[in-house]
């Protein structure tokens, strides 16, 4: 069947209608050498092969046939009606001498205003950028969070304060020390207050006295129950995973200020990638990172070469910056990846970078490598260059992941291994026990927060961490996701976001909405939550077994046999975890801990946690109020007599 119909009007209807639009389009020319995309193109269908067609960006539509609405639905890609027709062609099979017919039919759609020409978008982005709230601001402080690793501590610490002194950066340190022992932590104290540090830089410390002292006077203020607010800021004990609770101390310490947030077992050994692209990406990809794969260390270190980067400097020339005001920053703009959310969300006067990550050499930080089992693209193509780069791939623990040109992103994907932050807008705590705080976090802003945007910089930090730290030890297709509790309630988080109505512009609202959520289903009975959770999960589980599915068909005949036999063993196991009643999280497991232990402490986990997100907006208003005092709960470190005070009380 023809992909068109064989008159003058190659659209094969005249029903074509068009809204006003305040950019006049060029002439035929310009525009057939003009990039164009079906930004925003939506498609429904009329049944009888006929479908309706709206192009959002300009309001224009049409009734067209199915075969041509999905010609049109193939330009999602910024190239030039000729590249189009090319591209179309050779992805349909079709013979060279139909591609001046598709070029006629590109033409009339350019025409119509269903295709978008990219010097429109750029024009409504530079007068958007007019328009934007002024947000630019510079990073105060730098935040380090740590638990019973002293001499990484110190490490990263120094890493830091020297590049600071190289760029003569006026700038805070602030360190949350979780260890167990209070020996340890005074231990620390005198290590830091040894520390030669520049005139410029102050340096304060929180360990768990000092953010019991921050809970209650935060209690007090809000007038809100102190056991709340000490789930949100104070460490757990041993063995769980607390660094989130570091994390929201941050947030309140610091709120109405930019700061970065560094892991201990990060280094300021940065650099950028080798052969990085020029210019500024706009992406809609749900996570825009690319991966390397390297056998060793020096591997990693020649792919992203260490130099003298002002790192405070990289974070800021994103961070706090309205998005439509980075068109007019000399940057060459790229939009290949940038979908029409993202430019409807962006045009927003107080659209802006509120998160702003760099890429991470080193130290692989996934303990179960699964995800390279889904990469596309040009991680993928590395991946499996050949059986051995592959199997390599999976065994060592070395590899680098960044972005290969600075990135703007219209989703929040970044990891608080090194991660800039703009406090200034109110942002949803972090889940404060167990891991994967940061997957929720970002979850939590992209479903509370559509004014923000994250950015990505193409430089890598070193994560030099303990090469003695326990990684799993079963194959990765054995691997089964969503058998943590960080994996399970951000399972849960989406299933809420799915049935939500409507979201809310006001952000306080949206997050008060999850914390009724997380709290009303935490309080449910056993056998209610647990058949819930089943539910979801086997949902879940069932999804990612369909997507497998395809993705094997779609990469059968070209993909190498190896890669396609995980898969397919991957496949096997995800099926036959279906067959069990419902996930355990793993992580509340332990030897003297029974699965229905595990369960109830997971849905204690899950309750205490939505009334955090409930009481968090008046605990960011008491933190305001705190913060006229900068960390006055904290041990300044520049002040020996407060040290010793400090600790002996």
């Amino acid at each position: 069947m023809s992909l068109w119909t064989e008159n003058d009007n190659l659209l094969g209807v005249s029903n074509v209608q068009s809204a006003a639009h305040d950019v006049i389009w060029a002439g035929t020319q310009v525009r057939m050498n003009s990039r164009v995309s079906s930004l925003g193109v939506t498609r429904n269908s009329l049944g009888d092969d006929e479908e309706f067609v709206r192009c959002e960006f300009s309001r224009s539509s049409a009734f067209l046939p199915k075969n041509v609405a999905r010609v049109l639905s193939m330009c999602a890609k910024w190239d030039t009606p000729d590249g189009h027709a090319i591209q179309i062609a050779n992805d349909l099979g079709l013979a060279p001498v139909h591609i001046q017919a598709l070029k006629s039919l590109l033409s009339e759609f350019v025409e119509k205003q269903l295709l978008t020409c990219e010097e429109t978008v750029r024009s409504d982005f530079r007068r958007a950028a007019q328009l934007s709230l002024g947000t630019e601001g510079r990073v105060d402080s730098v935040v380090i969070v740590s638990r019973n690793r002293p001499d990484r501590l110190l490490r990263c610490v120094q890493s830091y304060v020297e590049n600071v002194r190289l760029f003569k950066r006026a700038i805070d340190f602030v360190v949350f020390d979780d260890s167990d022992e209070l020996a340890a932590r005074r231990q620390t104290v005198e290590a830091l207050s040894a520390m030669a540090l520049p005139s410029n830089v102050n340096l304060f410390y929180y360990g768990p006295e000092q953010k019991a002292e921050l809970a209650r006077r935060l209690s007090v203020d809000a007038k809100c129950k102190l056991e709340i607010v000490q789930f949100a800021v104070c460490s757990a004990s041993r063995p769980i995973f607390s660094a989130g609770a570091s994390r929201n101390a941050a947030l309140l310490t610091t709120y109405g200020q930019m700061f970065v947030t560094v892991d201990d077992d990060t280094v300021c050994d940065a650099g950028e990638l080798l052969g990085f692209r020029p210019g500024l990406q706009f992406s809609s990809a749900p996570d825009p990172t690319e991966w390397w794969f390297v056998p060793d260390r020096d591997a990693a270190h020649r792919l992203a070469p260490a130099r003298e980067l002002d790192i405070i400097g990289c974070y800021e020339r994103l961070l706090g910056k309205t998005v439509a005001s980075l068109v007019d920053s000399g940057e060459e703009l790229h939009l290949g990846s940038m979908g029409f959310s993202f430019f409807r969300r962006a045009m927003e006067s107080n659209a802006s970078i509120g998160l702003c990550g760099m890429g991470v050499k080193g130290d692989r930080i996934l303990e179960v490598p699964v995800l390279y089992l889904a990469l596309e693209g040009a991680s993928y193509d590395r991946l499996v260059a050949s059986e051995m780069s592959y199997r390599n791939a999976f065994s060592s623990r070395e590899a680098v992941r960044c972005v290969p040109q600075i990135t703007i992103s219209d989703t929040a994907s970044c990891t608080t291994h090194n991660l800039g932050i703009d406090n200034r807008k109110t942002l949803p705590p972090f889940l404060p026990q167990q891991r994967g705080e940061d997957i929720l976090f970002c979850l939590l802003v992209n479903m509370c927060r559509k004014d923000i945007f994250s950015g990505h910089l193409p430089v890598a930090i070193l994560h030099d961490a303990d090469p003695n730290r326990a990684f799993a030890s079963i194959p990765v297709t054995n691997f089964v996701p969503g058998m943590q509790s960080g994996d399970l309630m951000a399972m849960l988080m989406e299933c809420f976001a799915r049935h939500l109505q409507f979201q809310s512009e006001i952000p306080e609202e949206n997050l008060l909405a999850f914390g009724r959520y997380f709290r009303l289903l935490g309080a449910q009975s056993d056998e209610r939550f647990y058949r819930f959770v089943q539910r979801e999960w086997l949902n879940r589980i069932s999804l990612l077994i369909a997507s497998l599915k395809k993705r094997i068909a779609q990469f059968a005949g070209t993909a190498p046999a190896y890669w396609i036999t995980d898969q397919q063993k991957h496949l096997e196991v995800l099926k036959a975890a279906l067959l069990r009643e419902t996930p355990v999280p793993l992580d509340m497991l332990s030897d003297t801990n029974a699965p229905r232990c595990a369960w109830e402490s997971f849905r204690t986990l899950l309750f205490s946690y939505g009334r955090l997100l409930e009481t968090w907006p008046a605990l960011i208003r008491s933190a305001a109020a705190l913060n006229l005092t900068p960390h006055s709960c904290a041990i300044a470190i520049r002040n020996e007599q407060r040290i010793c005070s400090a600790l002996s009380g």
